[in-house]
């Protein structure tokens, strides 16, 4: 699963008192704004020949994940729901997308403005975070009911 912070905090927003019941992963990945540019900047390099993404940056991070530069709500959050500046900071400054986005598209982002960015929306969910193996594993002990997201499975035809 891959969450973007501005859209879950939107969404975190509508839940009213439903809140209380949303636990985040601390191993879910991060969509980050160089992720959307990429994806924007791979598309717009196609030409005629592009296939239409929604620019979101969805499957940039998980080639991210694939290739293990990717960044987990626990990068930026630590296990006692405090902003982890510093393991974050470490994350950003070994991401090869910045360069690769300014040499080869001409693209520019600032890790400052994205660790600044990212700090602020991570103060408005950090207490939601978790480690929800843990949790699952306690509820089913205490047989309660969960409901949680389950990606999809890929078509194989």
């Amino acid at each position: 699963m891959v969450i973007h912070p501005e859209v879950l905090v939107e969404e975190m927003g509508s839940l009213g008192d439903l809140r209380k019941n949303l636990y985040i992963s601390d191993k879910a990945h991060l969509v980050m704004p160089q992720h959307i540019a990429m994806e924007r900047a791979l598309e717009e390099a196609k030409g005629k020949e592009r296939i239409g993404t929604t620019g979101r940056g969805i499957g940039l991070a998980y080639a991210a994940k694939d290739m293990r530069i990717n960044y987990r709500i626990g990068d930026l959050i630590d296990k006692d729901g405090d902003i982890d500046k510093e393991t974050f900071w470490k994350k950003l400054n070994q991401d090869p997308y910045f360069l690769i986005l300014e040499k080869t598209f001409g693209v520019k982002l600032s890790r400052e403005e994205t660790a600044e960015k990212y700090f602020d929306l991570a103060e408005k969910f950090n207490d939601r975070v978790r480690d929800t193996g843990h949790m699952l594993q306690d509820a089913l002990e205490r047989d309660e009911h969960i409901l949680f997201e389950v990606p999809r499975e890929p078509c194989l035809t």
